[in-house]
């Protein structure tokens, strides 16, 4: 599932589930995916970690920068750009391991 962040970057989240897998990751790397991509609001979970001034801004549904969501969290955007990245990574692996899992249930079946 594509989305096409703030910036005109395009960022990929893995297929299978789409939005319903980020509840798979931390508060923190759900938060952040959010603002980078505008998939979603954030939850109650994931707006503790919004600087208090600033939830009302983070409230809004839209794609930000890696810089605007550094802002909103109080984080530097290479810091985002880590969690980002894990979380990104921590999607695909859980990915590979369920595509592994269908097939072994395939061979099995035959």
């Amino acid at each position: 599932m594509s989305f096409l962040g703030a910036g005109m970057s395009r960022m990929k989240l893995p297929s299978m589930g789409g939005i319903h897998r980020l509840g798979r990751l931390e508060p923190r790397q759900r938060a952040v995916l959010k603002l980078r991509t505008g998939c979603a609001p954030l939850n109650a979970e994931e707006l503790a970690f919004v600087i208090p001034e600033r939830r009302e801004e983070a409230a809004v549904v839209r794609p930000r920068t890696l810089q605007e969501v550094g802002n909103l969290l109080g984080l530097t955007r290479e810091r985002i750009r880590q969690i980002q990245d894990s979380a990104l990574r921590t999607l695909e692996q859980e990915e590979e391991e369920v595509v592994v899992r269908r097939r072994g249930r395939r061979k099995v079946s035959r």
